[in-house]
C-alpha cells in the first residue's frame, strides 16, 4: 500500500526499490544519541528483501544506543548526473548475539565485502542487528509525490 495519488505499478516499483537496496554498498544508519540528538554513521549491510542486517561489535557506541532505543532510520543515496535518488527506511531492530546467527551473517557479509575476509577474529565480540522495516520513502525515482511503503 502506498500513500500517493499517482497511479503506478506497485509490484514493479517495489522491485526497483529492492534492486536499489541490493546493489548499494553502504547506507547511513541513524540512532538516537545519549544527548537526545540523532547520530548518523556509514555502515555496510546485507539485505533479505527489505529486512536489513548490520554487523558490528558488542562494545560499540551504536549498540549501546540501540539497546536504549531499538528504533533506527536508514538512508541510501545515489548521485546521478541529472538528480539524486534516495530511500529512507524507518524500522525496529533486533540484536542477535548467538554464534550461529553471527557466523551465518558473517559468511554472507564477506561475500559482499571481500576486504573483510579473515577479519572476524579482529572484531572481538560481535553482534548482528536485524532491522525490520515499518516505513520506506523513495525520492528521485520518477514518481510524484514520493511514495511511502508500509507493507513489506
Amino acid at each position: 500500500m502506498t500513500e500517493t495519488s499517482t497511479t503506478f505499478d506497485v509490484a514493479n516499483f517495489r522491485g526497483e526499490l529492492l534492486q536499489f537496496i541490493t546493489e548499494s554498498k553502504f547506507l547511513m544508519a541513524v540512532s538516537m544519541g545519549q544527548d537526545g540528538y540523532p547520530m548518523a554513521r556509514t555502515l555496510g549491510y546485507l539485505n533479505d528483501e527489505f529486512a536489513i542486517w548490520l554487523y558490528t561489535t558488542t562494545n560499540s557506541l551504536k549498540i549501546r544506543q540501540f539497546r536504549a532505543s531499538p528504533k533506527i532510520t536508514l538512508l541510501w543515496r545515489e548521485n546521478t548526473p541529472q538528480f539524486f535518488k534516495f530511500l529512507t527506511m524507518k524500522g525496529n531492530l533486533e540484536l542477535f548475539e548467538d554464534q550461529e546467527t553471527i557466523d551465518q551473517v558473517w559468511e554472507r557479509y564477506q561475500d559482499k565485502y571481500p576486504q573483510m575476509r579473515g577479519r572476524q577474529t579482529e572484531l572481538l565480540q560481535q553482534v548482528v542487528i536485524k532491522v525490520t522495516p515499518i516505513y520506506l520513502r523513495a525520492e528521485g525515482f520518477g514518481v510524484a509525490p514520493p511514495p511511502v511503503l508500509r507493507e513489506f
